[in-house]
């Protein structure tokens, strides 16, 4: 199962503003590459209207109301949703991907068959954190840490970031990860702060541990900000 979000009922944390209701542009394209690979879909969703979610609807296809985020930001939140659907729905694997800037081209269990000794698998931006301070990627990074730990926490600095709008793995994998994402977030206070990039690099290294999970790019996810969509990859990120 892939999951994926379109809330309404907050503003976007990126500066986006609130996103539209019922806008088709923003689920034609993932909904179509679902239908291509043959992957099914549940989006979370706050305010859409029935009519909307019917029409999108399929046998893969399925949208999920979820209440308006009370606490946290909207990136922050879909951890959460994920969260509680998991403790009454179960998959043979679990999926994550951003619905308007993530595209795929492969279904992502392709990647428990090239890479069977992983479970549990991340995107990554390429960039290590160390040497990029500098740049605009890394000045934001930096101040997320800072926002939620105080200073880049050691079990980060030295590593590269990881992107959090793609990941998932076996059932049991990505379940436990989910709940460590959601201890992290309650634990830092995280509020409407938007810490979604910091807690994931974090919990990723700091207790899932750089061996235990798969992040090496391709063919899990392409070139970060490319938006290449030749590249046969899973995920493609625009």
């Amino acid at each position: 199962m892939l999951f994926s979000c379109y809330y309404t009922g907050a503003p976007d944390p990126q500066g986006k503003g609130q996103m539209a209701i019922d806008d088709d542009i923003k689920v034609e394209p993932l909904i179509g590459d679902c239908e291509r690979l043959g992957v099914e879909l549940t989006i979370f969703h706050d305010l859409l209207s029935n009519a909307f979610c019917e029409k999108w609807s399929s046998d893969l296809i399925q949208f999920a109301r979820v209440p308006v985020t009370p606490i946290y930001s909207v990136c922050d939140y879909r951890t959460f949703c994920i969260r509680d659907w998991l403790q009454t729905h179960e998959y043979e694997t679990v999926w994550y991907c951003d619905l308007f800037d993530v595209r795929m081209n492969r279904h992502p269990e392709t990647m428990l068959d090239l890479f069977p000794g992983y479970d549990l698998f991340l995107g990554i931006e390429s960039c290590d954190l160390k040497n990029n301070m500098d740049t605009s990627d890394g000045r934001w990074m930096v101040k997320k840490f800072k926002q939620t730990y105080g200073d880049v926490p050691p079990e980060s600095l030295n590593q590269t970031i990881l992107a959090a709008g793609h990941w998932g793995g076996t059932f049991k994998a990505a379940s436990r990860f989910c709940n460590v994402l959601c201890d992290e977030f309650e634990r830092v206070n995280a509020g409407r702060n938007n810490l979604n990039m910091a807690v994931y690099n974090q919990v990723a290294y700091r207790d899932v541990g750089r061996g235990n999970f798969w992040a090496n790019g391709y063919p899990f996810n392409s070139e970060f900000r490319a938006f290449d969509m030749t590249a046969d990859a899973v995920f493609i990120h625009k």
